[in-house]
Formats: C-alpha cells, structure tokens, sequence
C-alpha cells in the first residue's frame, strides 16, 4: 500500500494524471479487498490514511471538491475519531478540506477546516513558523472573500513576515512569491493599483532565472496597468510574458 500511494504522489508531482488515476485505483481496490489485514497491521492508521490522501489529492486535481471532501472525510471530521493521529497527515487533509469548501463557495466550513488544521501544527515542528505562514495566507483569502478586507491585509502580512524571517530561502521562495501575489491581488481587487504592482515587483525579484513563473506573474502585471488605461506599460508586460 505505501508503494502504491507513494507512486500516486509522484504521479501527481510530475502530471501524470492517467497514471495518478491507475494507481489510485488500484489501492483503492487493495483497501476493499484487504480491509481486515490493512486493520490488524496497520494500527496507526497511516498508511490508510496515506493511500485514502491521495485519491482525496486526485479529485482535487480535477476539480471534483464533492469527491474529494468524501475522501478525505474518511480520514478526519469535526465529530468522529481521525482515522490516524499522524498530525501532519490530519492537518493536509484538514487544508484540503478548507479548499474544497472555499472553492465551493462554502466559506464559513473552509475557515473552520483551517483552524482545525491549525491546532495539528506541533510546537516542536521545524516547520512551525512556515506552517503557520500557510495558516495566515488561507485565513486571509477567507477574510477578503468574507469581506473582512482589513483583516485579511493583516493576515498576509502576518504570513509576509514569517516567511521573511525563515532562512531557509530556497524552501520558502514559491511561498513567498504567493503571498506577495495574494497581497498585490487583493489590492487590485480594491482598485489600488499602485500598492498591487508594488507587491508584484517584489515578487519580481524572488523568481529565479529562467523560472516558468514569470509568465504568470509578467502577465498579472500587464493586467494591473491595463485595468488603469496604462495601454502602453501593459503591453510592455504582456510581450514580456510571451519571450519569459
């Protein structure tokens, strides 16, 4: 079973979706038909756990939120007992969950997924800081989309912050560019186009050379200047984007 959802993830990490498909199905199928063996040996749970994950993660992919919320339900709900106490399995599967909702427009379960995937974070992790940095970034889409617009500026600042100050640049460099995009987009979104093409030239110089990023980011600004009239700059950027 490790082997199979092992393969799933990599299937995903690389695109694979036909692949990521087959072998989903065939530990789901190991799952039914060894129920009772996977039980007795399997007494944490986390390889169920694991293996019930990644088709959660494949119906994500697609796009299926009611599929996907249905796996990873399996593994964790607000009123029955985790299927593993494995802390960061349960707080993946809580941020799925969060994510399911939010894009399904279900704003008050995604914030309450969050904060359930908040209290799995362990005092002890390495990660501790960066983790809540996530926390922060998903309240804040949740507050803007709440209407909660101060808050949620004050979230992702929050989580600016903690990036800021982890020095482990390389692991948390597309974590930052997110951030700073979220930030820029949330000001567009509020017609301060100044204050969002600011976060984007940030962002700007985090990329690496040759990063398939900057499309999206080159392009993101033209979008700013050309919601401004600013016809000229936005070309500038929209040609940037297509010779990245």
């Amino acid at each position: 079973l490790e082997a199979i959802y092992t393969l799933c993830w990599c299937a995903d990490y690389h695109k694979r979706l036909e692949e990521f498909r087959s072998f989903m199905l065939l530990g789901n199928q190991l799952l039914k038909d060894e129920a009772p063996e996977l039980e007795r040996v399997d007494m944490t749970g986390i390889h169920r756990a694991s293996m019930i994950h990644a088709s959660g993660l494949y119906h994500f992919c697609l796009g299926n939120y009611d599929e996907a919320i249905k796996e990873y339900s399996r593994i964790i709900t607000f009123s029955g007992t985790p299927l593993t106490r494995d802390s960061s399995l349960l707080r993946s599967a809580c941020n799925y969950l969060g994510q399911c909702h939010y894009d399904m427009g279900n704003l008050d379960k995604s914030i309450q997924y969050f904060e359930l995937a908040n209290r799995y974070i362990q005092k002890n992790d390495e990660d501790f800081d960066y983790l809540h940095a996530l926390y922060y970034m998903y309240k804040g889409e949740y507050q803007f989309s709440a209407g909660k617009i101060q808050d949620a500026f004050s979230s992702l600042l929050k989580a600016l912050h903690l990036l800021k100050n982890d020095n482990r640049k390389t692991r948390v460099r597309n974590s930052l560019i997110s951030n700073l995009i979220l930030i820029a987009n949330f000001y567009r979104r509020i017609e301060k186009y100044d204050s969002a093409a600011h976060y984007v030239y940030k962002s700007i110089t985090l990329h690496v050379k040759s990063d398939p990023a900057f499309i999206g980011t080159y392009r993101f600004l033209g979008d700013i200047f050309y919601e401004q009239g600013k016809l000229d700059s936005a070309i500038f950027y929209y040609n940037k984007s297509l010779i990245c």
